[in-house]
Parts: C-alpha cells; structure tokens; sequence
C-alpha cells in the first residue's frame, strides 16, 4: 500500500499545493501529505489501484461524491472550496 501511495503521491501533491497557492493558503511539506495519503489508505477512506495494472495508479475516494461535496461545501475552514464541488 504504501509503494502504491508513493508513486501516485508526487502528482497529487502538485495538485494540492496549487490549490493552496490559487487560495492563499498554507502550504503542507511533502512529508505531511505523504502522511495523510498512508493515513487515508491505512483506514480505507481512499482506494489505491494495484500498480501492475497501468502506467498511472488510480486513487479513489471510497464514499460518494455527493456526500462529500454535502460535508464541504459550507465549510467554514475552507470557503475557497466550493468553487470546485
């Protein structure tokens, strides 16, 4: 699991620090995001596709996107949110 979280992490971390960036927000260390993907993977929360099965391993959510963008979309932490939900 963690193999499969460290090959899919450096493009998802591109991904969240642009986000931070565009918004103004703190930006993570690598170290940390790396740390919530195991945490995530560990518990379930997200699924990793087996690497053997394509170039580009696939990460997940395993809840429904409805009940996702339901939890954030008024959250008060994240305001900036919203816009991509």
């Amino acid at each position: 699991m963690l193999a499969v979280l460290l090959v899919y992490a450096i493009p998802l971390a591109s991904t969240v620090l642009s986000w931070c960036h565009a918004n103004r927000e703190l930006l993570p260390g690598h170290d940390t995001l790396m740390k919530i993907c195991c945490k995530l993977g560990e518990s379930k929360v997200i699924l990793c596709e087996e690497g053997s099965k394509h170039k580009l391993q696939k990460l997940q959510l395993n809840y429904p996107s409805d009940d996702v963008t339901f939890a954030l979309k008024e959250s008060p932490d994240l305001p900036w949110l919203s816009k991509y939900l």
